[in-house]
């Protein structure tokens, strides 16, 4: 049997076309003063959801750059624009999910998390409004 590799992937929400949608919560914080950082992927197989979380090391995040919130004006939303390059350990390994991508031809949606200015998880900062999905390129 072979053995299953690390796999890098890149991702492009750098639009707002592209990018989901959130509505912050949060008023302690403001979302410009926050650290983005990749939670979650989710994929559907059609039936349903199959996850990778970042605090299990199911991915690990190489960077997420050109980050922006950009404010939908009409509904106080922000578009969260950005690229990411992250890496899935094992990937092979991770049968549900890998299925999942292959059902849904390698789109995903990616769901950020947000640390504030010490480093710390913000819990519960934001509400999803609209997850767009992208697809995953092999780096």
């Amino acid at each position: 049997m072979a053995k299953s590799k690390d796999v890098a992937f890149n991702i492009d929400y750098s639009r707002t076309n592209l990018a989901s949608k959130i509505k912050w919560t949060d008023s302690k914080h403001k979302i410009d003063d926050c650290e983005p950082f990749i939670d979650f992927i989710r994929c559907d197989d059609g039936d349903e959801f199959q996850f990778l979380h970042a605090d299990k090391g199911e991915i690990t995040e190489e960077s997420l750059f050109m980050f922006e919130a950009i404010k939908d004006k009409k509904d106080g939303t922000h578009y969260l624009c950005y690229s990411a390059d992250f890496v899935v350990p094992d990937y092979d390994s991770k049968a549900a999910f890998v299925g999942a991508m292959k059902k849904s031809k390698g789109l995903v949606e990616i769901v950020l998390g947000f640390k504030d200015s010490k480093g710390r998880v913000i819990d519960n900062c934001f509400e999803e409004f609209d997850n767009r999905q992208a697809k995953l390129v092999k780096s």
